[in-house]
């Protein structure tokens, strides 16, 4: 039996669809439909147009750019010796504190090799940032005692430092760079786009987290190295020029001084010195005053040594020497006032005039020229214009126009007040007399050396002539007068003739009028030999104390630099009675004395001798460490000299030519590195010349050997330890991995360095 279905039976579905269902299934169709064409057309462009750009994409989300640094360049002196160089040192720093597994640790660790603040490197590895620099550019030798390896969570990164091996020898020449190598004063800055070179670009691969893959990077520019700049700086002579000058500061406790040695021929700068000095190496720790160089910044009122213009400009316009001029018996009416001699004085002759630094005659010299004329010799001398040296800061000066002098200014200027002038321009102005005439334009500069080229050497530069070689030849007698009798006698140098002219002046107010009461600046400008001058020196020193005339204070010092620069390099003598200085205190008996030949290379030694004409044995070789007859004894006739030699390491004998000042044991530096090595021999008045890099392995002079202040020790370094070697980074000559901002960047550059 068949049961009845329970179901209800199917409505009878209708025979079409409603239109709204149909439209809706056509909707979808069709967009399925151009979905698919959209996805084939997009998928048609990637590959066919758009691969190339997502082939960089992936290349740039797996590889890092980093900027190769350029090595700066050397400065050297006049003799190939560096005086700024650069040191391989390491920096630490973080991009996530979170990866510092013991913070302490790193932080006593750190703080022991950078000598920074515990508590502040604990706080830079617990705090909240996720870059930090922990310390910057710590010298390999450093690193060696700290064993700072292993560091979790630490980078390391390879960084170029500024080193000045002399210290602050030319400091002030010299200037210094920031913690980037970036010039900020002197030569560092005048010279830094000789200097600074080109960076290049090289890329890495990297893996998420920023750290290299590859073994090596690939170099798509490779960087210029800036070119090393060759001054015309003696290294020698500025040691003297700076160990002179802080001797007759010091001894006067005057505020400061300045020095300037030139070749007045082809105005080459070998020596500019101010006191007090500073170490560029810490440039920090000195006082801002000690970093500028006075020789270029500081303007003064140059009184007496002025008169250099009213002399010359008499005698270019026909005055004669032995023209008689009244010098009122010391004492002058002028609009406002007086003005006076520091002598009572009468007649004297145009010539006499000059030597006794009447200012009463040199006044009345220059009211026969007038206002303009002394105007237009004055700016012909180079005075209120700037040298054009290559260094930055330069003053000019100050000389106001004629048509703002007051009724006393011609008086005033004349004698060499109401006028400013750098230490510089006083030179080369006396320059221009010494070289028959014609003014030069300061050449600090010898030669620019870029990596794989030739030296470009630079000549000297005339500027102009400003006055007649007969004006000069008569102008140069006067100036050997002021030396030989009048107020220049202790600036005599034995077997020397010198010429040239004191000056005290009174020092002007700073931010008033008038003049602070008993200050004053006393200074010196001379050359020699004086009739075919090679050397010449301005010495002036600001507010000494007790004694303030230029030729007590300021002439001494140039006689004692003029005697220790002549001891190391040749120059034309000119042994004739002439020369013979008067009686000043001194003795001299006709014949020179016996020349200071310790710490000279045998070769320089030999040199001197030949030029007094005197006979020596010379035992061993490389520089001299005993004489038989002392420095600065009488010479008679048939004096036989021994001159005992030691050998030293380094590579040029010639950059081990120093004075000595005796009484001083040589330490022993063998094993030390080579910066605690160098503040050894600082600390005991030494000087360091270097060979090589890393830890002292061989010195000479000897341990304990007796030498004098100021000798230098030559250093022979042995290379470093070859533990050091896994923070320095591979590299193509020339080539250092350079520093940027990114830490992300900074971490994989730490990394590939690390691999490499």
């Amino acid at each position: 039996m068949v049961l009845p279905s329970l179901s209800p039976k199917p409505a009878q579905a209708s025979s079409a669809a409603s239109p709204t269902h149909l439209r809706r299934l056509g909707l979808a169709f069709w967009g399925a439909v151009l979905f698919g064409a959209v996805l084939v057309l997009r998928l048609v462009q990637l590959q066919a147009w758009g691969r190339q750009s997502y082939v960089e994409r992936a290349k740039d989300q797996h590889t890092k750019s980093f900027v190769l640094e350029a090595r700066r360049g050397r400065i050297l002196d006049r003799y190939g010796r560096e005086v700024a160089t650069n040191l391989k040192t390491t920096s630490y720093f973080v991009t996530n504190q979170a990866e510092v597994k013991k913070p302490q640790t790193v932080a006593r660790a750190l703080s022991q090799v950078a000598r920074l603040d515990e508590s502040a490197l604990y706080r830079n590895l617990t705090g909240r940032r996720r870059f930090a620099w922990l310390a910057r550019k710590i010298e390999a030798e450093r690193l060696q005692t700290a064993r700072l390896k292993n560091l979790q969570g630490v980078h390391a990164l390879v960084e170029m430092k500024r080193y000045y091996p002399m210290g602050s020898v030319g400091s002030q020449i010299i200037g210094y760079t920031d913690i980037d190598n970036v010039g900020i004063e002197g030569g560092e800055l005048g010279l830094d786009s000789h200097l600074k070179g080109q960076s290049g670009v090289m890329v890495s691969e990297v893996d998420a987290l920023g750290r290299t893959l590859a073994e090596r990077g690939e170099v798509l520019t490779p960087p210029e190295d800036g070119a090393d700049v060759t001054l015309t700086i003696d290294a020698d002579c500025q040691w003297i020029a700076e160990e002179e000058l802080a001797a007759t500061v010091e001894k006067y406790r005057a505020r400061a001084g300045v020095a300037v040695l030139i070749n007045p021929r082809t105005g080459e700068v070998l020596a500019m010195s101010g006191a007090p000095l500073y170490d560029p190496n810490r440039p920090g720790d000195h006082r801002p005053e000690h970093r500028r160089n006075r020789a270029i910044t500081d303007m003064y009122e140059p009184g007496s040594t002025f008169k250099i213009v009213t002399a010359a400009a008499a005698l270019n316009e026909g005055i004669r020497p032995e023209d008689p001029i009244f010098c009122e018996n010391g004492r002058l009416a002028v609009p406002g006032g007086f003005i006076r001699d520091s002598h009572p004085l009468g007649w004297l002759s145009f010539q006499e005039v000059i030597e006794h630094s009447s200012n009463i005659g040199t006044i009345k010299v220059a009211r026969t020229l007038g206002d303009k004329r002394l105007y237009e010799y004055a700016k012909r001398f180079g005075f209120d214009a700037r040298t054009g040296i290559e260094l930055p800061g330069e003053a000019r000066g100050l000389l106001h126009h004629p048509s703002v002098w007051s009724k006393r200014s011609l008086e005033t200027i004349a004698i060499g007040q109401e006028v400013l002038v750098t230490p510089l321009q006083l030179a080369f102005a006396y320059g221009a007399v010494a070289n028959n005439g014609v003014l030069m334009k300061p050449r600090l500069i010898s030669s620019i050396a870029r990596p794989g080229q030739a030296p470009v050497e630079t000549g000297a530069e005339a500027i102009r002539r400003v006055i007649e070689e007969k004006a000069c030849r008569t102008l140069v007698e006067f100036f050997k007068g002021v030396v030989r009798e009048g107020t220049g006698t202790n600036a005599a140098v034995p077997g020397y003739e010198v010429a040239g002219k004191t000056g005290t002046a009174q020092r002007a107010a700073e931010g008033g009028r008038g003049y602070e009461p008993g200050q004053y600046v006393s200074s010196f400008v001379g050359f020699l030999p004086a009739d075919d001058p090679r050397l010449l020196c301005l010495v002036a020193i600001d507010r000494p104390t007790g004694v303030h005339w230029g030729s007590a204070v300021a002439a001494p010092t140039f006689r004692r630099i003029m005697e220790r620069v002549l001891a190391l390099r040749d120059c034309p003598a000119r042994l004739s009675p002439a020369a013979t200085p008067p009686d000043t205190g001194a003795v001299y008996v006709g014949l020179p004395t016996m020349p200071n030949l310790l710490g000279l290379s045998r070769a320089s030694a030999e040199g001197v001798l030949r030029r007094y004409q005197m006979a020596a044995a010379f035992e061993g070789e490389g520089v001299v460490v005993e004489q038989s007859t002392p420095p600065g004894q009488p010479l008679g006739p048939g004096v036989r000299l021994t001159a005992k030699c030691q050998p030293l390491m380094a590579a040029r004998s010639d950059a081990t030519d120093r004075q000595f000042v005796a009484g001083i044991a040589v330490p022993d530096l063998t094993g030390l590195p080579l910066r605690q090595a160098i503040n050894r021999l600082s600390a005991e008045g030494l000087r360091p010349s270097i060979s090589g890099n890393g830890f002292v392995a061989a010195q000479a002079p000897a341990p304990g050997s007796l030498v004098r202040r100021g000798s230098a020790c030559a250093l022979v370094c042995k290379p470093e330890p070859p533990a050091s070697e896994r923070l320095t980074a591979a590299r193509t000559p020339g080539q250092e991995i350079g520093n940027l901002r990114s830490p992300q960047t900074l971490a994989s550059l730490a990394s590939w360095q690390t691999k490499n």
